[in-house]
């Protein structure tokens, strides 16, 4: 962004570029010369020598902590001391208290230099040099860290040694320098240099402040990152290599953020934003309260008529719209009925605000006439009386900001303070719940070649315009009476004054205000808008799909905003125009007489400031404003300066930080000890070290919080999860039936309804075989019995739990169902106690039971649902269930209800027992379903059967009733008489738990291999005969039982907890057919479909509740045929030109795959478009949501799609399970990162068709002729000779004199040190991007050659059988018994490192017999590429490998690799074992693997023809080189005494560990 002269922080267009930025990094950034001079003028063999490399310290990495499945604990050095703390905050220890002392003196003298300095008043470069100077000097481990970045010490590292992986990032040479010159100097003010050089030339000192100022920043980003990523530490590793490939990325990306943060300049109009003076803070923070967006709003001020009345609506418009009309529903009859809105008595609070008039009477005369004659008020003779008092309010101003009269008075919003009426109202909700804020654009998917086009209006004075029905007045009068005449009303005296309009003070007014807003958007054209209700963004419904509606509308209050997506070319051609939806809006607004500003509207703008943030439509981002950080930046440099810091100084800074930092919500995790201050500190408080450096990475935070709404989504799924002892990943790259099906059901609008609430009442139901899973929503469960509550909160989390039904009273039944959004209906269900009422028991005390008794408080609770639903006007289906009691028991209980039982038998679908069940709705006497029972098989455990049930299909089982254990018999046992003596010997024998008549033969099972072993249904058993998964009543437990004892004890309760259960399937049928009666579901499943279900349910998995439940993946083992029509028919919805423009253009493709799978990529975009960015947990194995707010945004079931192991690994320390998760989520990134660019081959199919599908997976030839990552090494070569002569690509490539300019290209890369391969990568790259230039290249061939000869390779030191398997035995001595075997494999298989990470089990075929060997097959390697092979065959013969894989194939599926540790990991791991070996003054690789294993084996006597073949070398004079080469290695190869003594002691490990025999060695 380019500026004038005028002071401002303007730069040219080259300089923005990284053209600009990279220059004095070509010039200075280069490492020392070699000595030798130029290449064509000496011969002189050899090079400067390299520095003594320092000793090696490999930091502590998230990595570190795992070890492969299979193996040990982990890695364990016995000289290893404990981990010591790293800083000074974190030493805790009296040893320590100097250091802290000295980290508190710290604090003080920054304190007094930041009081010292005049920190307000800053550019965005001033503030980030002021603040880059502030972390310098904190002492703080993060500025420690930094000092370190800025100036490595010696235990840094060498500045050639090389990093595999992407973190650290290291230092552009120019952020170092701009630093360091920062550091030494301290001003943070003059970037430019002088004052006298500024005033001489002030374009060209703004030109070079902002470009210092992006350097710092970028500094600070990069600190930062590498801050967090090493755990926040001090001492972390700091990056002194050049640049990665992947690192440029990294950085050159860095600079365009923090690019476009320096030159931001929305939400103000200046040039050149400042920073507000600190000073100010101390006012502002007097008295302030942090509004919803964390701004700050002013405290109250006096009113005056000069000062209100530029915020009140012009003349005519108050109260002009009266808002019943704009409503409807329970809302409108609310509104017509004030009083019916009150309070009952019992809920009134003791005492009632009196809020006052914050005006003289002069003034609120005034003021009050003003309101008058405007129509906003109204006089009241009879005000609100309650409790015998008068109900008053209040009125006060706040400050709009930046807005002065001309006398420089504040203009003042008027405000009225209706405490007191809401303190005596119910709050009427409205449509609060729709309100959302920017964040929620966070759902946008923006594809390359698109654009957003933003449109916006914002209504005047809205909440002033809407006129209250007549009547509510006199519930919101003014304390303060004005006199009649001042209305102009000729009376004596004085009089109230009550609002007509909605008042802002008012607890209702935003629902109602939105409300209204909406209804006037959604109502057809002749009376509102007529906008589409599912292109509305909105809080409590699924984000609409951007993509196919291809327009969104959102209503926030008074602000009305949409938003297009759009080509650039058409965006362009409707540059100024309104949109359809904008005409129909204003066209609305006309209709209703409501003004709308032009000064604020927004028309088809590539970006706006909306909702407080950015919305770059053209970019792509949604940020925060570079306005907003230097207000945060500021008031962080005032907390700082501050000896003690008011507590409401900190609440307001992190509400301003919560605001911006949901843009990139894992910078969430910078906050800790602040908040701590917050709820632990007083009113006062001293800031510690550890909540200095946490504003201080605030700050530096500040360019990152931005949300790329380009990038693209992945088709490929991942889930991760951690336990304290180990970790692993899944992942889904395909759709299964059901998953498919569901995607059909979306694309069609299919969504599943927002759903219902099941009250349940002291009984632990399952609602059947899938038929109320999707309508069910966050239960009230009424349960007096600890484990049974248990029982609920694990099966229907996020349920509410009431303990005593007493105590339940409506204003709580009412606020859980008005939480619910989009409520239609609600179910209210339960079971109250039996023991009262049962015929079996012989003393019953039928109602008068204080258990049964209990009937009567249940149903006073369904009259008040009933109440409650009909003011929701949401339909309401109550019920009650109980057993077959006394018919005067039947009677009193119908009489309450209000309804006759219908008796539903489970008998006549199961093998279960009667009962009776109260519904509102009046059926039938009685309801039979006649379906089929249960199969036989489906019943009984594993290894049991049922007799009776063989002999006699038509044989049911008794009624199941609570287990009650007994010591003696009960009075009367039921059935006693009909029992023979054997019968009564086995019910005295399971200690009377069940009535004796159970026991009867004809109900016992038996055991299939031992029919003398008989028993009554078990606990399992019953729980499938009562329509529960079976162990459904495992979670009323904690833990497993550890004992005989406690597994009895709690098998007793969960056979009396199942007693008195509901019949699940029963009660499935009996809703299905509820629901369907009262015309709330038009599509049935039906008795038949629901048992049916449940038949093929009972085949399912047990759950496991003392861990993870596992979720089946059933749906993945249907017939492919089915599957493949499915996935036809959805692909043929994806085929609209379209759809299939989107999903190419916004996907990016998985693992083994170039091209975008659509089906996946939609069902990633509906996952995203119901995600809750505030975080709701989601019970994967039933699909239920903990919070019921968040719904309609819940998680998609994971038998969506076909599962896949990819990680599985043990952690090697114990840790905090938060950790542990994290850890486990950043192991799933790194796999991701790693799985991107997987090789893809393809075989050769048959028919002309099918190979037309194979090759389509490719991609076209052009493009497979070098792997990907071999261009972008190509390209970046290319680059840097670009730099070198100063053009471009395609003038560089069409020079004359290329041959000549890689000459000296060549003679520079040779005089600055770099490696051959940058040169040879050049001279590749060159004849790849214009290949007719090949053969004419031959001067500078010949200096490549010449290079070769006169400075010889570096080539991995080869290893012989001690060392591998002293190396081997390492690996095992430190837990990575697998590393170890896989060290032997490549060995003995000659493997690339590559090639061993690769390793299947499919891959390997083990030997049947003694003495066969074991055979690899390797696929996608360098030579089956280049040999045009599918794979390469490799033999291992030697016994030792072979035992070794046979090690490593233990336990492993087809489908697995060998070993889950990473290459990278390995190589790490390799490093520490050369240190501990004492070999670092050798050059021993993992490639040494390879390279030893072909010396040794040539050397015992194997055939070159036989080595070459293993080998897989394609050239004999390269194998022939390679071994000469080798062979003189090791022959001059002598090893030191120490080193030997730690190789004999390793390579004993290896052999106590029994792995193989090892041969050939004496």
């Amino acid at each position: 962004m380019e500026r004038g002269a005028d002071g401002g922080e303007g730069d040219s267009a080259e300089e923005a570029s990284g053209a600009g930025r990279n220059a004095p990094r070509d010039q200075e950034g280069r490492p020392p010369e070699r000595k030798g001079g130029r290449l064509e003028s000496t011969r002189k063999r050899g090079v400067e020598a390299d520095a003594k490399e320092r000793k090696r310290q490999r930091p502590g990495s998230p990595g570190s902590l795992v070890e492969p499945r299979g193996s040990g604990e982990g890695r364990r050095k016995p000289e290893e001391e404990p981990d010591t703390p790293q800083t000074i905050e974190e030493q805790e220890s009296f040893e320590t208290i100097g250091l802290e002392e000295e980290a508190d003196h710290s604090l003080q003298v920054l304190k007094a230099w930041l009081q010292s300095e005049e920190c307000g008043g800053l550019t965005i470069s001033q503030s980030g040099a002021l603040l880059a100077l502030t972390a310098f000097r904190s002492g703080t481990p993060l500025g420690i860290f930094l000092g370190r970045m800025v100036r490595p010490g010696s235990d840094d590292g060498e500045e050639r040694s090389r990093q595999r992986s992407l973190l650290p990032l290291p230092l552009w040479k120019d952020s170092r320098d701009a630093l360091a010159a920062l550091f030494d100097s301290g001003e943070f003010r003059r970037l430019a240099g002088s004052w006298a050089t500024k005033k001489a030339n002030k374009e060209k000192a703004a030109r070079l402040s902002r470009r210092n100022g992006l350097l710092i920043w970028h500094g600070l980003v990069v600190t930062l990152i590498n801050h967090l990523w090493s755990g926040g530490g001090s001492k972390a590793a700091v990056c002194l290599q050049e640049p990665s490939k992947a690192q440029t990325g990294a950085l050159d990306r860095l600079w365009i953020v923090v690019r476009d943060f320096v030159d931001d300049t929305s939400e103000s109009k200046e040039k050149v934003l400042k920073s507000p003076p600190l000073g100010d803070w101390a006012t502002k923070l007097a008295d302030v309260r942090i509004s919803y967006h964390g701004e700050i709003v002013e405290k109250s001020h006096q009113l005056t008529l000069d000062q209100v009345k530029p915020g009140l609506p012009p003349s005519g418009y108050g109260a002009s719209v009266p808002l019943v009309e704009l409503c409807d529903g329970e809302l409108q009859e609310k509104l017509m009925k004030p009083l019916a809105n009150l309070l009952p008595e019992d809920e009134l609070p003791a005492d009632i605000p009196k809020p006052k008039v914050h005006a003289n009477q002069e003034q609120w005369n005034l003021i009050a006439r003003d309101l008058y004659e405007r129509g906003l008020v109204e006089p009241v003779e009879d005000p609100l009386m309650v409790k015998g008092k008068v109900v008053t309010n209040g009125a006060f101003g706040v400050v709009k900001p930046g807005k002065f009269l001309e006398d420089e008075r504040p203009i003042l919003r008027l405000i009225m303070d209706f405490r007191a009426t809401n303190a005596v109202c119910r709050v009427l909700t409205g449509d609060v719940r729709s309100l959302t804020g920017a964040a929620a654009l966070q759902h946008v998917v923006l594809p390359e070649g698109k654009v957003l086009r933003l449109s916006a209006d914002d209504l005047v004075a809205a909440f002033y315009l809407f006129a209250l029905p007549a009547g509510w007045s006199k519930l919101m009068t003014f304390a303060t009476k004005v006199p009649w005449k001042i209305l102009g009303i000729e009376k004596e005296g004085a009089v109230h004054i009550g609002a007509k309009v909605l008042p802002m003070g008012w607890a209702s007014a935003v629902g109602v205000l939105q409300h209204a807003h909406r209804r006037l958007a959604l109502r057809s054209p002749l009376a509102g808008a007529g906008l589409l209700g599912k292109c509305e963004i909105r809080r409590d419904a699924v984000f609409p799909d951007l993509e196919k509606e291809g327009s969104l509308w959102s209503l926030y209050l008074d602000d009305a905003n949409l938003m297009e997506v759009m080509s650039r070319r058409v965006a362009a051609e409707l540059e100024g125009l309104p949109s359809e939806e904008q005409q129909r809006l204003r066209r609305a607004y006309q209709h209703w007489g409501i003004p709308i500003s032009l000064d604020k509207a927004v028309v088809r703008a590539p970006s706006a400031e909306k909702l407080g943030a950015v919305i770059d439509g053209e970019g792509g981002v949604l940020k925060t404003s570079t306005k907003r950080a230097l207000e945060s930046l500021s008031l962080g440099f005032w907390l700082m300066r501050q000896d003690e810091v008011p507590r409401k100084a900190l609440q307001v800074f992190l509400g301003r930080e919560v605001h911006t930092l949901q843009f990139r919500r894992p910078l969430f995790g910078i906050l800790d000890y602040v908040w701590k201050d917050i709820s632990e500190g007083g009113v006062l408080t001293q800031l510690g070290s550890k909540s200095i450096e946490e504003i201080l990475m605030c700050g530096m935070s500040q360019p990152l919080r931005a949300t790329d709404l380009r990038a693209k989504l992945h088709e490929v799924v991942t889930a991760s999860d951690a336990s304290e002892s180990g970790g692993g990943m899944v992942y889904g790259s395909k759709l299964t039936t059901e998953g498919l099906k569901e995607l059909q059901a979306l694309e069609y609008g299919m969504d599943e309804p927002i759903a219902e609430k099941v009250s349940l009442d002291e009984k632990h139901s399952h609602p059947g075989p899938g038929f109320l899973n999707r309508w069910n929503r966050g239960p009230v469960v009424i349960e007096q019995d600890v484990e049974c509550r248990r029982l609920n909160a694990g099966r229907w989390p996020g349920c509410d739990l009431v303990v005593d039904i007493k105590k339940l009273k409506r204003k709580e039944l009412e606020r859980v169902l008005r939480s619910v959004p989009g409520l239609t209906g609600v179910i209210a269900g339960g079971g109250s106690p039996c023991q009262g009422l049962s015929k079996l028991s012989a003393n019953r005390a039928h109602l008068e039971d204080p258990r049964s008794a209990l009937f009567y408080n249940f149903s006073e609770l369904l009259g008040i649902v009933e109440e409650i639903c009909e003011e929701m006007k949401v339909w309401c289906l109550a019920m009650l269930e109980n057993v077959i009691g006394d018919e005067a028991d039947i009677l009193e209980m119908s009489k309450e209800l209000g309804a006759p039982p219908v008796m539903a038998c489970a008998s006549s679908l199961s093998r279960d027992h009667p009962s009776y069940t109260w519904a509102q709705h009046k059926m039938y006497a009685e309801v039979i379903f006649e379906e089929e029972v249960e199969p036989l098989e489906k019943i009984a455990d594993p290894g049991w059967r049922w007799p009776g049930g063989e002999e006699d299909p038509e044989r049911k089982l008794p009624t199941f009733t609570r287990a009650i254990p007994r010591k003696r018999p009960p009075v009367a046992p039921a059935g006693l008489e009909q029992c023979d003596e054997a019968t009564r010997s086995r019910w005295v024998n399971d200690e009377m738990k069940y009535p004796p008549y159970t026991y009867q033969e004809k109900f016992l099972f038996e055991k299939k291999d031992d029919p003398t072993q008989r028993r009554v249904a078990s606990v399992t058993e019953r729980e499938r005969l009562m329509g529960f998964p079976t162990n459904y009543a495992r979670a009323m437990f904690k833990r497993e039982p550890q004992d005989e004892t406690e597994e009895g004890e709690q098998t007793i309760k969960r056979e009396a907890a199942l007693g008195n259960s509901f019949h699940a399937v029963v009660v499935a049928c009996l809703m299905d057919l509820w629901l369907w009666s009262k015309g709330i579901r038009t599509d049935p499943l039906g008795a038949q479909e629901i048992v049916h279900r449940w038949h093929e349910e009972m085949d399912g998995p047990e759950l496991n509740d003392w861990g993870p439940a596992v979720a089946s993946n059933t749906a993945a083992q249907k017939p492919q045929a089915r599957e493949l029509e499915e996935e036809e028919a959805l692909m043929s919805v994806e085929a609209e030109p379209k759809r299939a423009e989107w999903l190419r253009l916004a996907g990016h493709h998985g693992i083994g795959s170039k091209e975008v799978n659509p089906l996946n990529v939609r069902m990633v975009h509906h996952f995203l478009r119901r995600s809750e960015f505030r975080g709701s947990d989601v019970r994967l194995d039933l699909g239920i949501v903990w919070r019921p707010d968040a719904v309609a945004r819940t998680s998609i079931n994971p038998e969506r799609w076909v599962w896949n192991v990819g990680q599985a690994y043990r952690w090697l320390r114990r840790e905090h399970i938060n950790l542990l998760e994290l850890r486990a989520i950043l192991r799933t990134l790194q796999w991701r990162a790693r799985s991107g660019n997987m090789p893809l081959t393809i075989r050769c199919r048959e028919t002309k068709a099918e190979r037309k599908a194979e090759r389509q997976k490719i991609g076209k030839l052009e493009d497979q002729r070098i792997s990907p990552s071999t261009t972008a090494r190509y390209q970046h070569a290319l680059d840097e000779l670009c730099k070198f002569n100063k053009a471009t690509q395609s003038a560089l490539l069409r020079r004359a004199d290329l041959g000549d300019i890689l000459c000296a290209y060549i003679e520079k890369l040779w005089e600055d040190g770099e490696t051959k391969s940058l040169g040879s990568y050049t001279m590749a790259a060159v004849q790849f991007f214009r290949p007719e230039l090949k053969g004419q290249l031959s001067k500078p061939w010949k200096l490549m050659a010449l290079w070769g000869r006169l400075e010889q390779p570096r080539r991995a030191t080869p290893l012989d059988t001690s060392l591998v398997l002293a190396f081997a035995g390492t690996f095992i001595k430190w837990q990575w018994p697998r590393l170890a075997c896989l060290t032997i494999v490549g060995f003995c298989g000659l493997l690339r490192t590559g090639e061993m990470f690769q390793l299947l089990r499919s891959s390997v075929v083990m030997p049947r017999k003694l003495g066969q060997p074991a055979i690899l097959f390797l696929f996608n390697t360098k030579t089956t590429k280049r040999n045009l092979l599918e794979a390469e065959k490799v033999i291992i013969s030697e016994r030792t490998g072979i035992d070794a894989l046979r090690y490593l194939c233990q336990g492993k599926r087809q489908d697995e690799p060998l070993v889950e540790t990473s290459s990278s990991k390995f190589r790490d791991l390799w490093k520490d074992v050369v240190q501990e070996l004492q070999l670092t003054q050798f050059h021993y690789l993992p490639y040494s693997l390879r390279r030893g294993g072909a010396t040794c084996a040539y050397r015992e006597g194997m055939s070159f023809d036989l080595l070459m073949a293993k080998g897989r070398w394609r050239n004999i004079s390269t194998a022939r080189g390679y071994l000469d080469q080798a062979l003189q290695e090791y022959a001059a190869l002598q090893l030191p005494p120490p080193s030997l003594s730690k190789i004999r002691a390793a390579k004993n490990v290896f052999k106590a560990a029994k792995l193989g025999r090892v041969e050939g060695e004496v």
